[in-house]
């Protein structure tokens, strides 16, 4: 009777595991799948099912090149064999997967190895979540960063490029890619390097943002520094006001040509407003002065 007793508990505990396993197998966001050696499905999740709009249990016995385009199911298993023969896991892999309606969404996919009770590798169990929505706002993200007129760039601590779009590295005659991991002092004056280094080190320190205008080979920037939170970065933020400069320089000068003319006129010029002289030139204060001003 003992060992009856003992076998009836062992099974519950099997059972109540199974359950858990089951719950959690039912009710968790994202796919999660079990493959033997031959990269067929053993278990899946009802997640995982849907996402192929059929049942876990139809799913059971069947592999990557049932539900996906060739293309995809290939690198699917390669990844899994890859799993299984190094023992090793692939963590975070993002991938696009492909719906049997025809629609494609984007994957984050971690895989490891599937191992028995003597430690001998049985296939593979994954775990993938569907990053869509943020894969899509990366990229409109991207878009907008790489294609903004404004020069915009991530540098660290020692005033090394982490990133950069095409403006930032076209205003300093590179490519992007050519200028990630260089210094301020490797591509600007060094005048110029340190002080945009003292600048960005004082934001990162004081965690305030900091709005500076400088030049460099003629040419004008009105330049905001952000800290990057959390990081020993800032994001710097700059537009040409070169033409801007050059329009204000222009009126100003427009601007002394028209006083010099107007204060040296042998015309008496003046304006009266609301019973006061808001401006008088030489030739119109001798007549006030002279009383002959009408």
């Amino acid at each position: 009777y003992k060992i009856i007793l003992q076998e009836k508990e062992r099974k519950e505990k099997i059972q109540r595991k199974y359950n858990l396993f089951q719950t959690l197998m039912d009710n968790i966001p994202d796919s999660i799948y079990f493959k033997d050696r031959k990269n067929r499905f053993v278990e899946v999740n009802k997640v995982k099912a849907e996402h192929y709009r059929t049942t876990p249990e139809k799913m059971k016995g069947k592999t990557d090149f049932d539900f996906l385009p060739e293309k995809e199911a290939k690198e699917c298993f390669v990844d899994d064999n890859w799993v299984m023969k190094s023992g090793k896991p692939i963590m975070n892999k993002v991938e696009r997967i492909t719906h049997r309606n025809g629609t494609k969404y984007w994957v984050s996919v971690t895989k490891i190895p599937w191992y028995n009770e003597k430690r001998e590798i049985i296939g593979t169990m994954g775990i993938s979540r569907n990053i869509t929505h943020q894969r899509e706002i990366e990229e409109k993200y991207t878009f907008l960063f790489d294609n903004s007129p404004d020069l915009i760039a991530q540098v660290d601590g020692q005033g090394r490029f982490i990133m950069a779009n095409r403006s930032m590295a076209y205003s300093l005659g590179r490519r992007g890619e050519e200028i990630v991991g260089k210094s301020f002092f490797e591509l600007m004056p060094e005048e110029v390097a340190r002080k945009r280094l003292e600048i960005g080190r004082k934001v990162i320190r004081e965690k305030k943002m900091e709005v500076v205008e400088d030049s460099r080979a003629g040419r004008y920037f009105h330049n905001i520094f952000i800290p990057v939170p959390g990081e020993k970065s800032f994001y710097i933020i700059a537009r040409d006001v070169t033409m801007l400069k050059k329009v204000e320089s222009k009126l100003r000068e427009s601007e002394e040509k028209y006083r010099a003319v107007t204060e040296n006129s042998p015309l008496g010029i003046y304006v009266f407003q609301e019973g006061k002289f808001i401006f008088v030139n030489k030739s119109a204060f001798k007549e006030v002065k002279n009383g002959e001003l009408r």
